[in-house]
């Protein structure tokens, strides 16, 4: 798929940064998708990359080290298989201390075969 350079719209920027910083969702589809179901995005909503497996390390302590401290993320994932599925959160990770956070707005997501979200 081709994306045209020229972004009309706010909602088609957010789109179009989630394509060209993840290495894992590279469909406008998906990225629509997901935008759709993230709370409180605004058009003063910025996105940035904290963290990536292939640059910043597998391990979860390298996971933990860009993202502690940071609230309400986005994470997504490709599988083996090429499955790819993805969370959100609006707490901030805890830094590995084992204790658990609840959070009411977080949800994981598939992108692969039906875009859905699974909430409890």
């Amino acid at each position: 798929m081709t994306f045209t350079p020229v972004i009309q719209s706010f909602s088609h920027q957010l789109d179009r940064d989630i394509i060209t910083t993840s290495a894992v969702v590279k469909d406008l589809n998906q990225a629509k998708f997901v935008l759709s179901v993230l709370p409180n995005i605004t058009v003063t909503t910025k996105l940035s990359m904290i963290y990536r497996a292939t640059s910043n390390g597998w391990a979860p302590a390298d996971f933990h080290k860009w993202c502690d401290h940071r609230g309400r993320t986005v994470t997504f994932y490709k599988s083996s298989k090429g499955f790819l599925a993805g969370g959100y959160t609006s707490v901030k990770w805890a830094g590995g201390s084992g204790d658990y956070i609840r959070d009411t707005e977080a949800f994981v997501f598939s992108l692969t075969n039906k875009m859905e979200v699974f909430k409890t």
